[in-house]
């Protein structure tokens, strides 16, 4: 995992700008709903299937955070934007923007992320766990088995509907 305080955070492009302008956001011990969609919204596109360079830094810190969570909600951004991240990856073994470390780490975390997840749907839900849950959870989960220049899983649109929801206006 890329260290916060690493150099290299800059060099890793994001919609408005690089991957340092998310360290702050990701060394708060407790990010709000505005913090995350931030973050959401400079590392992925849900709507041209875009993932930036830089969402392969964030990826760990988001699955170590769920993971670490005590509290299941806690876990609920963190996961949601490990699907989307997950939603747009394409399976690759090298990227001109991406250095392989960051591929082998990013793979890593869907791995943690997907065991989060796991605990997240069984905690947060009863014996009929929600449609959005398990999106999130299929997405996580299919993260090496779609191909290079594949298109997005049919739950990318219904990811895309819980990050319009909590859309800040200022966005």
């Amino acid at each position: 995992m890329l260290d916060l305080s690493d150099p290299r955070w800059a060099e890793y492009r994001t919609r408005s700008g690089n991957g340092a302008d998310l360290v702050p956001l990701l060394q708060k011990t407790s990010a709000d709903d505005a913090d995350y969609y931030r973050i959401f919204h400079e590392c992925c596109d849900l709507h041209t299937f875009e993932l930036f360079a830089a969402a392969y830094a964030v990826m760990p810190h988001l699955a170590r955070r769920a993971a670490d969570a005590v509290d299941p909600r806690d876990m609920i951004w963190p996961q949601f934007i490990a699907a989307a991240f997950c939603s747009n990856y394409k399976v690759a073994d090298a990227k001109d923007d991406i250095p392989a470390d960051l591929l082998d780490d990013f793979r890593k975390s869907a791995k943690l992320a997907y065991d989060t997840s796991i605990c997240l749907v069984e905690t947060l839900s009863d014996k009929n766990p929600s449609f959005q849950y398990a999106t999130m959870l299929t997405s996580i989960y299919n993260i090496d088995s779609k191909p290079l220049f594949g298109n997005p899983l049919p739950g990318t649109f219904i990811l895309i509907n819980w990050f319009e929801e909590r859309k800040p206006p200022q966005l």
